[in-house]
Parts: C-alpha cells; structure tokens; sequence
C-alpha cells in the first residue's frame, strides 16, 4: 500500500440519508464489557469513540491513545458524572466543533494529531456536537493493527481492527460523503 492519501474535508463532510444504514451497521463484533476485558491486553493501541465506551476501557486499566467523547450519551444532556470521570483522564485535551449528521476537517485534524502524541494517557478529543462520524477519521488516522471501539447502545462496544481491508472499505464510504 502506498503512502496515505489525504481524505480530509475542506470544510466537512455531510451524511447522505442514504447512507445511514450503511453506518448503522456494527463493523466488528460487539462485545459485552467481561468479553472486551478478555479479548483487550494493555499491549493493544487502542482508539475509543463514544463516552460509555471510553469510560469502559477507563474502568479495565486499558488506556486507549486517543477517546472521541461529548459527555453526552445517546444524544442527551451533558452528563456531570460522566465529564468528570473522563476528565480525569489522560493530561491531552482538543476540542473541536463537529455538528450532528457531519465529520468536519477540524475533527478529522485533532484526530491525526491526537493519534502521534505520547502523553502518558489517552488524548481527549472533546466533540461539541456529535461524535459519531469521527470515527471515521479513527479507522482511516489510527495505525494498522490497532482496535477501534465504539458504543452499539443498548448491545455494548464494537470492536474493529484497523486492517488495509478496513481502511479500503472506510475510504470507499468516505468518498460517498457529501462535501460542504
């Protein structure tokens, strides 16, 4: 595979309706919190999209390179407990506006950069707005070999290794994406 192609936004990119069972579709297996502590070793570089799973992992010792959160869990209010608790986490913030339905090249950007930086704990990217999308930049920033969890509410986390298959598949979903 050759070098990386920059599939980053000018300004965002916008979720066709179209194409919203597409992401709703689990990529991985989902697993249930004593399968991800089986499954996951301190040695895995991790990538956590969503509060509920970030707080997971904070709850197994597994500290992931980078968490995608809003402090918000299936589109409510700002949870203070939750905050909190992944506030505390990690010594790297950047937050950054990515509205619901988008992936904007500002979130995509943090994301690259959070992937490089040896903080000591995870690297908090702090989404106002909705996180979702962001975990497109996840797969197509993150090194091969890594795993990617999000939340599957109600179901639990899924997991996803970052293979040249997965990046191929993300990339062709991206490029289905409406620029603004």
């Amino acid at each position: 595979m050759g070098p990386q192609v920059d599939l980053r936004p000018e300004h965002a990119y916008v979720l066709p309706d179209a194409l919203r069972a597409r992401f709703a579709e689990p990529w991985g297996p989902v697993l249930s919190t004593e399968e991800l502590a089986r499954t996951l070793d301190g040695d895995d570089v991790l990538v956590a999209v969503g509060d509920v799973v970030s707080l997971t992992l904070k709850e197994l010792e597994l500290t992931p390179r980078v968490v995608v959160v809003d402090y918000k869990t299936q589109r409510g209010d700002e949870d203070p407990a939750l905050r909190a608790a992944l506030e505390s986490w990690g010594n790297r913030e950047m937050r950054v506006p990515n509205p619901a339905g988008q992936l904007t090249r500002e979130a995509w950007t943090a994301v690259r950069r959070a992937m490089v930086l040896e903080t000591g704990g995870p690297t908090r990217t702090v989404v106002d707005g909705e996180e979702d999308l962001v975990g497109l930049a996840c797969f197509l920033e993150a090194p091969l070999g890594a795993k990617v969890l999000y939340g599957v509410p109600g179901e639990g986390a899924c997991l996803v290794e970052v293979t040249p298959g997965v990046r191929e598949r993300l990339s062709d979903l991206v490029a289905q994406l409406r620029p603004v």
